[in-house]
């Protein structure tokens, strides 16, 4: 088998089931991208399988009604009694998945999610009158935009050239466009929803990126801003440190530690270029190329599994 040979893609056909559709195929390892295709897997057949689980923060960070936490953990507990090897998006989503779930350490395997740098690449930049800080990385509860809110309502007084934009599905669902209002922010833009291919024209249309989130089982806006040449503040929860290492510059969980270092970014280009620099040189390890070989090892790992 070749590591970066043939790869059959299945799409979902509403008239029909998983079975149906995996069955006539006969493939040696079958790969689920998430718990509940992994779920439908085991049901399906008892074949070598492995499910990409990313992290297990439903199992401890509380972002969805009861029924469905419930149902998650059940189905985690599923695969564990099956011994289905899993990957994780990182050594910290690893660590909880041993502590949350109880999974058996020597199914677990870290590999690291790919940043495409033919998507996201810096853009030739006009002079504009406004300096942009951009947010992008959903708006839950845990992403902790409102500590964001709340720093740059200080930095929107102090500089009269600052913008804000965050990029987002249905803000109207959140708190946040409530709490921009209560802080009377003038200058705050939520763009709603951006699909994929206008992303990095997105990004390239900030300054500086400021990620504020609590946890993380990867993070990918950090990296993809720093792959189109944007500066990044990033806090560190869960696996941001990890993850995002020395291509940003860490800030603490107040704003007044926002403020200092973004105000410092503001006034200074020659310490946005140097992050810059940092960013791009270090986003380059995560290609999909390094994905797809490591991957290709767990797939080895099941079918010896399977076979004893």
């Amino acid at each position: 088998m070749d590591p970066l040979g043939h790869l059959t893609i299945f799409e979902r056909d509403s008239n029909s089931n998983i079975t149906e559709i995996i069955k006539p195929n006969g493939a040696d390892v079958y790969h689920a991208h998430w718990f509940l295709s992994g779920l439908a897997l085991t049901y399906a057949m008892n074949r070598p399988s492995v499910i990409t689980m990313h992290d297990v923060s439903l199992l401890h960070i509380r972002e969805s009604n009861k029924h469905y936490e419930d149902y998650y953990k059940w189905a985690v507990d599923r695969f564990k009694s099956r011994r289905i090897p899993i990957i994780v998006v990182s050594n910290v989503a690893k660590n909880d998945t041993i502590e949350y779930a109880r999974y058996p350490e020597h199914l677990i395997h870290v590999i690291p999610n790919g940043i495409n740098q033919d998507r996201y690449f810096p853009l030739y930049k006009e002079k504009k009158s406004r300096f942009t800080i951009i947010y992008s990385g959903g708006l839950g509860k845990r992403k902790n935009v409102d500590l964001l809110l709340s720093a740059y309502k200080v930095l929107e007084e102090k500089y009269d050239h600052v913008e804000l934009k965050l990029a987002g599905a249905y803000p109207e669902r959140t708190s946040y466009p409530n709490i921009a209002k209560s802080l009377g922010l003038k200058r705050v833009t939520f763009t709603g929803y951006i699909p994929d291919a206008e992303m990095n024209r997105f990004y390239n249309s900030g300054d500086l990126l400021i990620y504020t989130s609590l946890y993380e089982g990867f993070g990918f806006s950090p990296l993809e801003a720093m792959s189109a040449g944007v500066p990044v503040l990033s806090t560190s929860g869960g696996a941001l440190k990890e993850i995002s290492g020395d291509g940003v510059q860490a800030v603490e969980y107040n704003a007044e530690d926002v403020i200092d270092k973004a105000s410092r970014l503001i006034e200074h280009e020659q310490d946005r270029q140097a992050l810059i620099e940092k960013g791009e040189k270090w986003v380059k390890q995560y290609s999909w190329e390094n994905t797809a070989k490591k991957t290709y090892e767990v797939y080895e790992l099941a079918l010896k599994q399977y076979s004893k």
